[in-house]
């Protein structure tokens, strides 16, 4: 899935990957700042940030684990961001930009489709 940040003229596309609930905690993952997804009583589900993500997009934003973003119209609540390296199951250097949770995943979201993301959130060129 492709996935496209746009915000004052600007869009980057990015690589996210769709998890199941035990996934950061089947690689012993951690974060550098929040941690793993966790049942959201309001039922926001929640979406990871790779750090390299985090810092492009989100300047570093000390603030942005528990804030809402939007993604292609739909809320996620941040809840972690990983620690330098990370890149989950992926053969990439990089990794995924983002987790989301399989239960999000939308049939309409498929590989080589762009999706929007929006927030208020700072970004960077």
């Amino acid at each position: 899935v492709v996935l496209s940040i746009d915000g004052r003229d600007l869009a980057r596309p990015a690589n996210v990957a769709f998890v199941s609930a035990g996934y950061f905690a089947q690689l012993a993952t951690r974060f550098e700042r929040g941690s793993a997804p966790a049942d959201d009583p309001d039922g926001v589900p929640a979406v990871v940030l790779n750090r390299a993500t985090w810092r492009q997009f989100f300047d570093r934003d000390p603030e942005i684990v528990g804030r809402n973003i939007q993604l292609n119209g739909r809320t996620f609540r941040v809840s972690g961001i990983t620690v330098p390296g990370f890149t989950g199951t992926s053969t990439s250097t990089s990794g995924p930009a983002m987790w989301l949770p399989l239960e999000a995943y939308d049939p309409d979201w498929r590989d080589g489709q762009r999706l929007r993301a929006s927030g208020a959130f700072p970004l960077r060129v």
